[in-house]
């Protein structure tokens, strides 16, 4: 995905917003927007998202308060709205490009906010015309927020910990799993391993950990015990991925997410094994 601004600044100027203005979109920018939506994808795991950004209907708000406290939304002129079929880890690549969709939102002066949630029998769902096996994981409302956050938005956001997250120590390991990668090993890797760190995930739960070895840089899976939409932290591992590769490969890092059979055969005390940046 290409942005006007670094994918670094886009990442730490991205927030939530629920509370949009309700006036259409300049067509301009909607096409601009729509382009990059509509777009051919394809995600690490070689599933191919697709993407629509979709006009605001009368009952979508209704609609989304079946969703709890993300369903607060109020005013979004257009959603940006996506679907994917059955196949290897089809979550995590739906996850990972809609994030730089999402990105891409930011890059164009846009606010966003992540819904999860079951649409596939939604009018979602309906206006992107799904197949039999397709299903649309998550939603985004896409629109200038008002200039002043409404108090129920500062309260959603504050009991989800919106701008909380686990410090770097908890999260990214040396290559005996055990030990915290200090600041000082992380040389060149330390923008896209904060880049990962800032990434959203439902209820802030940021299922993810990595290890470092002299071969790459290992991601593995820690599912939150008894999480009602468990799915969703499939997609959380997207958003963490597209973090850290955007920002890798635009610092000049090469490499690609893939599987690493000998990363993959080692037992972990971090969790499941998902992908190797190598």
């Amino acid at each position: 995905m290409e942005f006007s601004q670094p994918a670094y600044q886009l990442i730490q100027t991205r927030s939530s917003y629920r509370n949009f203005q309700p006036d259409p979109l300049p067509g301009e920018l909607v096409a601009q927007f729509q382009a990059a939506a509509q777009a051919e994808h394809t995600g690490p795991f070689g599933n191919h998202p697709r993407f629509r950004v979709i006009a605001a209907s009368p009952g979508d708000s209704q609609e989304l308060k079946g969703l709890g406290t993300y369903g607060f939304i109020k005013g979004a002129p257009a959603f940006l709205v996506g679907a994917v079929a059955p196949g290897e880890n089809e979550l995590i690549d739906y996850g990972y490009i809609m994030e730089q969709l999402i990105l891409k939102a930011t890059d164009l002066g846009l606010q966003t906010c992540w819904l999860g949630g079951a649409f596939k029998r939604s009018r979602f769902g309906e206006k992107m015309d799904l197949t039999e096996t397709e299903r649309v994981p998550a939603v985004s409302p896409i629109g200038y927020a008002t200039p002043k956050r409404r108090a129920v938005d500062r309260a959603i956001r504050l009991i989800a910990g919106s701008k909380k997250r686990k410090p770097a120590e908890e999260l990214f390991f040396q290559s005996d799993g055990l030990s915290a990668l200090p600041p000082e090993q992380q040389g060149h890797w330390a923008a896209p391993l904060e880049a990962l760190r800032l990434a959203p995930s439902a209820s802030n739960k940021q299922p993810w950990r990595i290890q470092m070895d002299s071969v790459g840089t290992h991601l593995y899976f820690v599912p939150t015990p008894g999480y009602s939409l468990p799915y969703l932290q499939q997609v959380d591992l997207g958003i963490a991925m597209a973090h850290f590769s955007q920002v890798a490969l635009e610092q000049g890092l090469v490499g690609t997410w893939k599987n690493h059979p000998e990363a993959q055969s080692k037992s972990s005390l971090l969790g499941n094994y998902v992908a190797s940046f190598l």
